[in-house]
Parts: structure tokens; C-alpha cells; sequence
């Protein structure tokens, strides 16, 4: 099941479940629903809230998740489904793509 915005906003993911592919499968989503720079924005907070209510908040990095976010809005094309963009995608699905 798709991982919902509105669940990972009131910190309703379970930080177990929430590995490299939900958050690739999360900046996708983010990035389908809002305009780039609002989908950063609201990603990049919302991510570091997460961390912080897992009780890991040294774990986010700020210029690791722009590298991301900015390699997943560079690799999306328009309309194409989540299925679509992870089978061609699938090298975004490594984490140490970016370090």
C-alpha cells in the first residue's frame, strides 16, 4: 500500500516500516501533489519531524535530502504512475546512489 502524506504528516508511519524505498516512494508522492519547491518544503519538514518523533533526529540531513529529492523530481516524467517510475527507476532504490 502506498504510504499516504496526510499519515506520514501526523506521524502515523511506523519508523520501522519507513526504510530508503518509503522515503523514495514519499518524495514521489510529495512531488505528484504539490508544485517542486512546496513538495521540498513540505517533504524536508515533514521528514524532519519524523525523525525527530522516531527518536532519531540526528539521522536527517539536510543535503542529503535535497540530492534526493532533486534526483527524484529529475527522474519523474509526467503522468507516469508510481509502478512505472520505481520499474524504470530502480538504480534510486540504492541507497548509497548518494552520499
Amino acid at each position: 500500500m502506498m504510504i499516504s502524506i496526510d499519515e506520514f504528516e501526523a506521524l502515523r508511519v511506523e519508523p520501522a516500516s519507513f526504510g530508503h524505498a518509503r522515503h523514495v516512494e514519499l518524495a514521489w508522492c510529495y512531488l505528484e501533489a504539490f508544485a517542486p519547491d512546496e513538495a521540498r518544503a513540505r517533504f524536508c519538514a515533514a521528514l524532519q519531524r519524523f525523525a525527530a518523533h522516531a527518536g532519531v533526529p540526528g539521522k536527517y540531513d539536510q543535503r542529503l535530502t535535497d540530492a534526493w529529492i532533486e534526483r527524484i523530481a529529475a527522474s519523474r516524467s509526467p503522468g507516469e504512475s508510481w509502478e512505472s517510475f520505481a520499474a524504470r527507476n530502480a538504480a534510486l532504490f540504492d541507497k548509497r546512489a548518494i552520499r
